[in-house]
């Protein structure tokens, strides 16, 4: 710490991304206090995600099914149910899905599907779209279920209609352009974050 490591490591990785023509930088700070590191070097928070508890444990209404993900399994669930600009291609990325999720699967309904996680006593669900409320309720119940919790710790975009104004929205992902004339609008950075973060 204090010598210059992590600052000489990013200046080379933007170095070699403008000679390879990239217009921009993405990264995921590993903890809070980095947000700082990286917004004195010119970085800026561009994605946000909301976190909440949901504990409305009961019976599960409707048909779950289960499955483990797979590349391109996640891939036909997001063209299914949000088509609308989802953007997630199976290639490179998906030795990232398979470490992200290796520990989970996927709950599907005719109306939505989510991603969980299990393990040591609790579930977390990094991806949730579903149609409504009584869909997305209706995948936590059966997730909870399955994994024999009884509450799941559920993230999703800061925009997203499901449990809105609940949970607590945290920055996720920063940016820094590259290139003097890079103008970052809000939707091409969450379209172009989508495989990054992935």
């Amino acid at each position: 710490r204090g010598a210059g490591v992590m600052s000489g490591l990013l200046a080379f990785a933007e170095h070699d991304s403008r000679l390879k023509g990239a217009r921009f930088a993405a990264l995921i700070p590993a903890s809070q206090p980095l947000f700082g590191f990286y917004s004195r070097r010119g970085y800026w928070e561009a994605t946000h995600l909301r976190h909440l508890t949901w504990d409305r444990y009961g019976e599960t209404t409707g048909h779950v099914a289960f499955n483990t993900v797979t590349p391109e399994d996640f891939l036909a669930l997001r063209r299914r149910y949000c088509p609308e600009g989802l953007v997630f291609t199976v290639g490179r990325e998906a030795v990232v899905l398979q470490d992200v999720y290796a520990q989970g699967g996927t709950a599907q309904t005719q109306q939505g599907y989510a991603v969980y996680i299990a393990g040591q006593g609790k579930v977390l669900v990094p991806e949730l779209f579903a149609t409504g409320y009584e869909e997305a309720d209706t995948l936590l119940r059966a997730i909870c279920a399955q994994c024999g919790v009884s509450s799941a710790q559920v993230t999703l975009p800061l925009d997203s209609p499901l449990y809105f104004g609940q949970g607590v929205s945290q920055p996720f992902a920063m940016v820094k352009g590259l290139d003097e004339r890079f103008e970052a609008l809000q939707p091409y950075i969450r379209l172009a974050m989508e495989e990054f973060v992935l």
